[in-house]
């Protein structure tokens, strides 16, 4: 028994020793070409993407406007990376904002709702005393997509009636198992989408 476990444990270990790392590029975020550090990277089925803040994507200065401005600009560009990277900002799981003022979190807390949605990602805000380019907000964010699929797919499932349904779909769309054991078809963001059939 102590055999097979130190076996299984090797095998885990292993496993995680041999993901690549390759790193996640999108034309709609500045990227740092002099940093020792990439925009966001990829290991294995994991995305973890650098601290983001409000920087035009041309030039990389900072965006003119209100401080709403540069919260929507964190938020898209950290959208623009987990799409670059084959998920959502739905595959997100946890993620840091960091704020100059703390006082500010009640705005952050509003727009958020505009980018993310239920369940939201385990969320840490801390203040600083200052940020890179004078931002007034930075924000970071680990990505599971171990459950997207980007490709065009073809489920062949029955609906609790007992008719077949066959959904093509482009993009990111994944199974859902059922408790009475038929599986859905449904495209994320496109539930009624043309040729996409939910089974219920």
């Amino acid at each position: 028994m102590k055999k097979i476990f130190c076996l299984i444990t090797l095998i885990l270990i292993s496993g995680l020793a041999l993901a690549e790392k390759s790193p996640i590029l999108s034309q709609d975020v500045y990227q740092p070409t002099n940093e020792s550090y990439s925009a966001a990277i990829k290991s294995g089925q994991t995305v973890y993407i650098s601290g983001q803040i409000p920087v035009d994507r041309q030039t990389g200065n900072l965006i003119a406007g209100s401080f709403n401005d540069q919260v929507r600009q964190v938020f898209s560009n950290i959208k623009s990376l987990a799409q670059a990277a084959g998920g959502s900002m739905d595959s997100i799981v946890r993620m840091n904002i960091y704020l100059t003022d703390l006082g500010n979190f009640s705005i952050v807390n509003d727009l958020i709702k505009e980018f993310l949605h239920k369940p939201f990602p385990a969320l840490s805000v801390i203040e600083v005393r200052s940020l890179p380019k004078g931002a007034l907000i930075e924000a970071d964010a680990i990505m599971d997509v171990s459950h997207e699929i980007s490709s065009v797919i073809n489920y062949n499932v029955l609906s609790s009636s007992g008719h077949s349904c066959l959904p093509k779909v482009r993009g990111q769309c994944t199974p859902i198992c059922r408790k009475d054991g038929y599986r859905s078809g449904y495209c994320k963001g496109h539930p009624q989408a043309a040729g996409v059939c939910i089974c219920s």
